[in-house]
């Protein structure tokens, strides 16, 4: 919030750092002035923004080994499985452990291209996922994805949510499959 105001006394200014406004321009404003606060702000909402990509780049690569091995973990032996079962879910989202979820599959093409890479589609698919989040199931999911164990190419992908529309996932999946064909 930038406060732009006729009153010069302290008290409004005070009131405007109180509740966490950027800045206070007093009227009349030159346009160097708004355009200069206009400029840090927005240098500051991008900061702000890489940093949360930053984590949410954590927490996914985090949700990505714990898909990967909750998928594939194989050869577990009974005591390694029930130590894993009382592990803590730390790190992971309520709405894993409460929540609807799906799961599904992306298998490659196999008349496509042989040298599709598996990273970048991965990375492709996550960033589609990461845009859309705002979109579907009221902004309010997450998502992991993994590649398939064996090198088989396959990629693996759960969403999660309180609540999981078909409607809006059919949507999502449609829109993913789009974006992963360009």
């Amino acid at each position: 919030t930038i406060v732009v105001s006729g009153y010069s006394d302290f008290e409004y200014t005070k009131e405007a750092i109180r509740h966490n406004a950027f800045d206070y321009l007093l009227k009349p404003v030159k346009k160097d002035e708004l355009a200069g606060v206009l400029e840090k702000a927005l240098a500051q909402l991008e900061q702000l923004d890489r940093q949360e990509q930053m984590q949410r780049r954590a927490t996914d690569g985090q949700l990505e080994t714990w898909l990967s091995q909750a998928l594939f973990h194989e050869d577990a032996t009974a005591a390694q499985e029930q130590a894993r079962e009382e592990e803590t879910d730390e790190g992971i989202p309520a709405c894993w452990r409460e929540g609807e979820f799906a799961v599904w599959v992306g298998k490659p093409d196999r008349y496509a291209d042989d040298n599709t890479d598996p990273q970048r589609l991965l990375a492709c698919m996550e960033e589609k996922l990461a845009q859309s989040r705002a979109f579907f199931f009221g902004g309010q999911w997450a998502f992991a994805l993994t590649r398939s164990a064996g090198g088989s190419g396959e990629l693996v992908a759960t969403i999660a949510a309180g609540r999981l529309s078909q409607p809006e996932l059919s949507v999502l999946l449609a829109d993913v499959q789009s974006r992963l064909k360009q």
